[in-house]
Protein backbone atom coordinates (compact mmCIF):
# COMPACT_ATOMS: atom_id res chain seq x y z
CA UNK A 1 0.00 0.00 0.00
CA UNK A 2 1.20 3.52 -0.74
CA UNK A 3 0.16 7.05 0.14
CA UNK A 4 1.29 10.50 -0.89
CA UNK A 5 0.19 13.71 0.76
CA UNK A 6 -0.54 16.08 -2.15
CA UNK A 7 2.28 14.54 -4.24
CA UNK A 8 4.73 15.49 -1.49
CA UNK A 9 6.12 12.82 0.81
CA UNK A 10 5.46 9.37 -0.65
CA UNK A 11 5.38 6.26 1.55
CA UNK A 12 4.85 2.63 0.60
CA UNK A 13 4.54 -0.27 3.02
CA UNK A 14 4.28 -4.02 2.66
CA UNK A 15 2.88 -6.52 5.13
CA UNK A 16 5.74 -8.90 5.89
CA UNK A 17 3.41 -11.39 7.54
CA UNK A 18 4.17 -12.87 10.92
CA UNK A 19 7.48 -12.19 12.64
CA UNK A 20 10.01 -14.45 10.87
CA UNK A 21 11.67 -15.17 14.28
CA UNK A 22 15.13 -15.37 12.68
CA UNK A 23 16.95 -12.24 11.52
CA UNK A 24 15.67 -11.28 8.07
CA UNK A 25 17.05 -8.54 5.84
CA UNK A 26 14.66 -6.79 3.45
CA UNK A 27 15.57 -4.94 0.28
CA UNK A 28 13.37 -2.80 -1.96
CA UNK A 29 14.37 -1.90 -5.50
CA UNK A 30 12.32 0.55 -7.47
CA UNK A 31 12.09 2.89 -10.42
CA UNK A 32 9.80 5.88 -10.70
CA UNK A 33 9.95 5.87 -14.50
CA UNK A 34 9.10 2.53 -16.15
CA UNK A 35 9.60 4.00 -19.65
CA UNK A 36 13.22 4.91 -18.89
CA UNK A 37 14.08 2.73 -15.88
CA UNK A 38 16.87 3.61 -13.50
CA UNK A 39 16.72 0.93 -10.81
CA UNK A 40 17.39 2.28 -7.32
CA UNK A 41 17.47 0.85 -3.79
CA UNK A 42 15.31 2.31 -1.04
CA UNK A 43 17.73 4.39 1.05
CA UNK A 44 15.72 4.30 4.30
CA UNK A 45 13.91 0.98 4.42
CA UNK A 46 12.51 0.33 7.90
CA UNK A 47 10.63 -2.44 9.66
CA UNK A 48 7.79 -1.36 11.93
CA UNK A 49 5.54 -3.96 13.54
CA UNK A 50 4.45 -6.29 10.72
CA UNK A 51 5.32 -3.82 7.95
CA UNK A 52 8.32 -2.95 5.83
CA UNK A 53 8.25 0.75 4.84
CA UNK A 54 10.05 3.04 2.46
CA UNK A 55 9.60 6.82 2.38
CA UNK A 56 10.59 9.34 -0.27
CA UNK A 57 10.44 13.14 0.01
CA UNK A 58 8.48 13.44 -3.23
CA UNK A 59 7.07 11.43 -6.12
CA UNK A 60 6.32 11.97 -9.78
CA UNK A 61 2.58 11.82 -10.42
CA UNK A 62 3.04 11.43 -14.17
CA UNK A 63 5.02 8.17 -14.17
CA UNK A 64 4.14 4.58 -13.29
CA UNK A 65 6.29 3.27 -10.43
CA UNK A 66 7.71 -0.26 -10.29
CA UNK A 67 8.68 -2.01 -7.01
CA UNK A 68 10.30 -5.32 -6.12
CA UNK A 69 10.74 -6.49 -2.51
CA UNK A 70 13.19 -9.19 -1.48
CA UNK A 71 13.92 -10.92 1.82
CA UNK A 72 17.03 -12.83 2.89
CA UNK A 73 17.66 -14.95 5.99
CA UNK A 74 19.50 -18.12 7.01
CA UNK A 75 16.88 -20.28 5.31
CA UNK A 76 17.22 -18.60 1.92
CA UNK A 77 15.82 -15.71 -0.06
CA UNK A 78 12.63 -14.71 -1.80
CA UNK A 79 11.73 -11.91 -4.20
CA UNK A 80 8.26 -10.61 -4.93
CA UNK A 81 6.76 -10.26 -8.36
CA UNK A 82 7.23 -6.75 -9.73
CA UNK A 83 4.46 -4.39 -8.61
CA UNK A 84 3.44 -1.48 -10.85
CA UNK A 85 1.43 1.40 -9.43
CA UNK A 86 0.18 4.74 -10.65
CA UNK A 87 1.01 7.15 -7.81
CA UNK A 88 -1.97 9.30 -8.75
CA UNK A 89 -4.21 6.57 -7.30
CA UNK A 90 -2.53 6.94 -3.91
CA UNK A 91 -2.64 10.69 -3.39
CA UNK A 92 -4.36 12.02 -0.30
CA UNK A 93 -5.18 15.62 -1.24
CA UNK A 94 -4.64 18.36 1.27
CA UNK A 95 -7.38 20.80 2.22
CA UNK A 96 -8.57 23.34 -0.30
CA UNK A 97 -7.29 26.87 0.24
CA UNK A 98 -9.01 30.24 0.41
CA UNK A 99 -12.53 28.87 0.78
CA UNK A 100 -15.04 31.71 0.38
CA UNK A 101 -18.73 32.26 -0.23
CA UNK A 102 -19.02 35.32 -2.47
CA UNK A 103 -22.80 35.03 -2.86
CA UNK A 104 -25.28 33.90 -0.23
CA UNK A 105 -28.96 33.96 -1.12
CA UNK A 106 -32.16 32.83 0.57
CA UNK A 107 -32.04 29.46 -1.22
CA UNK A 108 -28.63 29.37 -2.93
CA UNK A 109 -24.97 29.68 -2.15
CA UNK A 110 -21.86 30.24 -4.30
CA UNK A 111 -18.61 28.65 -3.13
CA UNK A 112 -15.07 29.31 -4.41
CA UNK A 113 -11.70 27.84 -3.42
CA UNK A 114 -8.12 27.29 -4.53
CA UNK A 115 -6.61 23.86 -5.18
CA UNK A 116 -4.61 22.21 -2.38
CA UNK A 117 -0.94 23.17 -2.28
CA UNK A 118 1.06 21.00 -4.70
CA UNK A 119 -1.98 19.70 -6.61
CA UNK A 120 -2.61 21.95 -9.54
CA UNK A 121 -5.37 20.89 -11.98
CA UNK A 122 -2.88 19.68 -14.60
CA UNK A 123 -1.68 16.71 -12.48
CA UNK A 124 -4.92 14.70 -12.59
CA UNK A 125 -8.60 15.37 -11.98
CA UNK A 126 -9.77 16.07 -8.46
CA UNK A 127 -13.42 15.56 -7.54
CA UNK A 128 -15.03 17.82 -4.96
CA UNK A 129 -18.18 17.43 -2.91
CA UNK A 130 -19.70 20.23 -0.85
CA UNK A 131 -21.51 19.18 2.32
CA UNK A 132 -24.03 21.62 3.72
CA UNK A 133 -27.09 21.84 5.93
CA UNK A 134 -29.62 24.46 6.74
CA UNK A 135 -29.57 26.24 10.05
CA UNK A 136 -32.46 24.13 11.35
CA UNK A 137 -31.64 20.86 9.57
CA UNK A 138 -30.21 17.85 11.37
CA UNK A 139 -28.72 16.11 8.34
CA UNK A 140 -26.13 17.27 5.85
CA UNK A 141 -26.81 17.36 2.13
CA UNK A 142 -24.10 16.73 -0.47
CA UNK A 143 -23.61 18.37 -3.84
CA UNK A 144 -21.09 17.48 -6.55
CA UNK A 145 -18.87 20.54 -6.98
CA UNK A 146 -16.44 19.25 -9.61
CA UNK A 147 -16.09 21.07 -12.89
Amino acid sequence: RCQSDSLGPFTCWWNRGRDPIIHTTYNLTYTFNVQNPEIQVCPNLSTEDDFVKCRWDTTNGGNVHLFEMSALNALGSSTSSPLQIDPGHYVKPGNVRELRTPQVGADSLSVRWQYPVGLEPSHFPLFYTVRYRGEWDNQYMEQNASQ
